[in-house]
């Protein structure tokens, strides 16, 4: 990336030199989002720092994303976009699935699985929400590719039947920039994350 920086502006413009720049960008995210993924909410004596821990890296995850779709290269645009609505999913999924506190009745638990449900569902929502961007984004711009398949495979997870079943068909990218279209989006994207979660989890007994 620093080679990048060096670059002539003419040539940094280049549509193969744009592809590559932001090729780079979005490898670089790797580790961090496989990190983000690891960390499960496994264990109730430790999930409000586990929480407090997926909401910094979401933070980490969306920023660097963000600025890969800012390059505004379609491919690795459509890619960005759905990274970050597969982020909110996982935590949303992370919520949802965290397991019981011991010792609460069957009351207790019922009211303590509708909080969890309440918790995730803004951030199911805002999954959803940047998903859906991928997929249009996508189509817009002519892009067909494994990513837009995946965002739109997630989005069938929470609104069954959304897109049909994907047909057998050849991935079709585009080396085309997109990034008057694509720029607008970062605003978007960026936007203000719904507010941190409180679980009040019953402290682990």
């Amino acid at each position: 990336m620093h080679d990048y920086a060096r670059l002539r502006a003419d040539i940094k413009t280049r549509d193969d030199v744009q592809e590559a720049y932001a090729g780079v960008r979005f490898e670089r995210v790797e580790p961090l989002w496989q990190q983000y993924v690891q960390l499960k909410f496994t264990r109730v004596t430790t999930i409000k720092g586990d929480l407090v821990g997926k909401q910094r890296k979401l933070k980490e995850l969306e920023k660097a994303y963000t600025q890969v779709l800012g390059i505004g290269v379609a491919d690795y645009g459509i890619a960005a976009l759905t990274r970050i609505g597969l982020a909110y999913a996982d935590l949303a999924q992370n919520i949802v699935g965290s397991p019981n506190p011991r010792g609460l009745t069957r009351e207790q638990l019922q009211l303590y699985r509708g909080e969890l449900r309440n918790l995730a569902s803004p951030i199911e929502t805002k999954a959803v929400e940047v998903l859906d961007k991928a997929v249009l984004k996508a189509s817009e711009l002519g892009v067909y590719n494994e990513w837009t398949l995946t965002a739109q495979n997630a989005i069938n997870k929470f609104q069954p039947g959304a897109y049909p079943k994907a047909r057998e068909l050849a991935y079709r990218g585009s080396n085309t920039l997109a990034t008057a279209p694509l720029q607008k989006d970062t605003a978007a994207i960026a936007q203000a994350s719904p507010r941190a979660p409180n679980i009040r989890a019953s402290e682990g007994r």
